[in-house]
C-alpha cells in the first residue's frame, strides 16, 4: 500500500511509509508518487467499515494520530496544507478506542486487530458491536484469567490504567432509588464499587437465577452511568449504561456449573450472554445475542460448553 500524506508534508519524498492498518472509509487519499498538485485520487482503502459513529464524529482516515489529506481537500500540499481536521492515520487500538467512543485504549495489537475483526463480524450479521462489550474486565472487581482466552487486562482499566475496583457508586453520584435492590440480601451480593441501580426486572431475573444455581450471585458490574462506562471501557451502547446487564463473577465453577447459570439466565429472561473466563455477562435486551471475550461470537468458540447451551436455546451460532 503507498505512503500516506501528512498535514505539513512539503513533497512526496516527504511521504510516511505505508501500513497496513490505515482505514479510509472509501474516502481517496493522496499517495506516494501521486501527481500531488492535482490530488489524484488514491484510493487507499483498507479494513472493514466502521459501524455508526455519535453525532459530530467523522470516521474517517486514522493512523497513529497524523493528519493526512483527503482528496478534495483544498490544500496544495505545501508548508501551509492544513488537511481535514478529521482525518488521521491509526493503529488498530485507536479504531476500538473509537468505536468505545473513549480518547485512547491500552491494547495489544493482536487483540486489537482480533476486536476489529469481530466486529466486522457483527456488523455482517445485522448485530451492532456498539452494543457489545468488547473490552470487558469486570470494572476490576475480580482478577485472574486463565482458560481458553486471555484475562482481563490484569484487572486494570484499558482506558485510564487504574487498576482494582472502581467505584461506581461515588462516579454515578445516583440519588437513592425506590425499589429494593436485594443488596444485602441471601440472592444477590453487589460488591462494594458496584452501583446496584440496575432496573428491577433485572433484580428479579437475578433472583431467579440464585434460585435456580442454589448459590449468592457475586455483582462485580451493575448500573454505570455514562462517565464511568467510559472510564472503565464499557461499550459505546452499552445495555450496563440503560441498567438492563450485570456481569456475575464465575470463578471457581465447573463447565457444568457455567453452563447451569447460563440455562438459568436465559430461563429468567437475559437475552444477551457474554462469555469470559471469570464471569458472564447477562442483560434484558431482548434480542437473542451472545459473544466470548473480545465483544463477536467470533471467540465463542473459546467456550464450546457455553456454545452447547446457547444453541440448546436456540441462539444462531
Amino acid at each position: 500500500m503507498p505512503g500516506v500524506s501528512r498535514d505539513n508534508d512539503t513533497a512526496v519524498g516527504d511521504l510516511i511509509p505505508s501500513q497496513s492498518t490505515v482505514y479510509a472509509n472509501d474516502e481517496e487519499l493522496i499517495r506516494d508518487g501521486d501527481d500531488v498538485e492535482a490530488h489524484v485520487p488514491g484510493g487507499v482503502h483498507a479494513g472493514p467499515p466502521l459501524p455508526t459513529v455519535p453525532a459530530g464524529r467523522n470516521p474517517n482516515v486514522y493512523a497513529e494520530n497524523k493528519l493526512v489529506i483527503i482528496e478534495g481537500d483544498p490544500a496544495t500540499c505545501s508548508d501551509e496544507t492544513t488537511g481535514s481536521d478529521n482525518v488521521y492515520i491509526y493503529d488498530q487500538a485507536a479504531r476500538v478506542a473509537q468505536v468505545l467512543g473513549v480518547p485512547s485504549i491500552t491494547l495489544d495489537p493482536d487483540t486489537a486487530e482480533e476486536i476489529v475483526l469481530g466486529q466486522a463480524v457483527e456488523i455482517a450479521n445485522g448485530v451492532d458491536p456498539t452494543t457489545t462489550e468488547s473490552v470487558e474486565y469486570g470494572d476490576g472487581g475480580i482478577t485472574g484469567g486463565g482458560g481458553a482466552a486471555p484475562a482481563r487486562f490484569n484487572n486494570t482499566s484499558p482506558v485510564n490504567g487504574v487498576s482494582g475496583p472502581q467505584n461506581a457508586n461515588i462516579i454515578n453520584q445516583q440519588q437513592p432509588r425506590e425499589y429494593p435492590t436485594n443488596a444485602n440480601g441471601q440472592y444477590i451480593n453487589w460488591l462494594p464499587h458496584v452501583d446496584s441501580g440496575v432496573k428491577p426486572q433485572v433484580v428479579q431475573g437475578l433472583t431467579g437465577i440464585s434460585i435456580a444455581v442454589g448459590y449468592q450471585l457475586e455483582i462485580t458490574s451493575g448500573y454505570r452511568s455514562p462517565e464511568y462506562n467510559a472510564r472503565v471501557g464499557g461499550a459505546r451502547n452499552s445495555q450496563h449504561v440503560q441498567g438492563n446487564a450485570v456481569d456475575v463473577v464465575q470463578r471457581g465453577l465447573s463447565i457444568a456449573q457455567r453452563q447451569q447459570f447460563i440455562q438459568a439466565a436465559i430461563d429468567n429472561g437475559f437475552t444477551a450472554i457474554g462469555i469470559y473466563n471469570t464471569f458472564t455477562h447477562v442483560d434484558i435486551r431482548g434480542a437473542r445475542v451472545a459473544w466470548g471475550s473480545n465483544g463477536s461470537r467470533t471467540s465463542l468458540p473459546n467456550y464450546p460448553w457455553a456454545l452447547e447451551v446457547l444453541r440448546a436455546n436456540g441462539y444462531p451460532y
